[in-house]
């Protein structure tokens, strides 16, 4: 008896590599890091965070 080829997981796993290699990619041209300064975050923190802290430090 052929046992079943189990090649569906495969196939569902192909996007999420793609897309996390395309990212990585990204990231390293861009000099982007996961931690540290130079991150995604840093430009939403200066928008947000700071004037959420100075609303909270005026009361």
């Amino acid at each position: 008896m052929k046992k079943p080829a189990n090649n569906g997981i495969f196939l569902c796993m192909i996007p999420g590599i793609t897309t996390f290699g395309i990212l990585i990619l990204l990231f390293i041209i861009y000099g982007y890091a996961p931690f540290g300064n130079k991150t995604l975050a840093t430009m939403d923190a200066h928008i947000q965070y700071l004037d959420f802290f100075m609303y909270l430090k005026m009361f």
